[in-house]
């Protein structure tokens, strides 16, 4: 994916002690939700709007997680939404990037609150191995 066509690179924000978004708020959020697909590569972190324009004008009418790759290797992905300016809610659904356990998820969620943001994660399921979906009971990373 170009980066002019709506690639954008994780920048470290401004965190502000606490939670800025009540937990009934970040309950709400589902897959209708306006998301991006977050990977981190080897050199960065990268994610862009899943429907955007760029994705709309591709066969499948999103993009995936390859297109923030180019196919390359990447150590974790998911999908994110952005609650406010300095709180996202995160999670581990990528096919190809997908977190291998929730320490792997809990992980890329520190590394996300490390950057300075609130973070909201919505966890892992060890019976099927694969990160939760939205809308699935998530909790503030301390």
């Amino acid at each position: 994916m170009p980066d002019a066509e709506g690639l954008l690179y994780w920048k470290d924000g401004g965190f502000v002690e606490g939670a800025s978004v009540s937990q009934d708020i970040v309950e709400q959020i589902d897959n209708t939700s306006e998301k991006h697909l977050w990977v981190v590569r080897e050199e960065d972190v990268v994610y862009a709007e899943e429907t955007g324009d760029w994705g709309k004008s591709l066969a499948t009418g999103s993009i995936k997680h390859t297109n923030l790759t180019g196919g390359d290797l990447a150590y974790c992905g998911g999908e994110l939404v952005m609650l406010d300016n300095q709180s996202v809610l995160v999670n581990g659904r990528s096919g190809r990037y997908g977190p291998k356990s929730a320490d792997e998820l809990k992980a890329a969620a520190i590394a996300f609150k490390a950057s300075g943001y609130v973070v909201w994660s919505c966890g892992f399921d060890d019976e099927t191995l694969f990160a939760l979906p939205f809308g699935t009971n998530p909790v503030l990373v301390p």
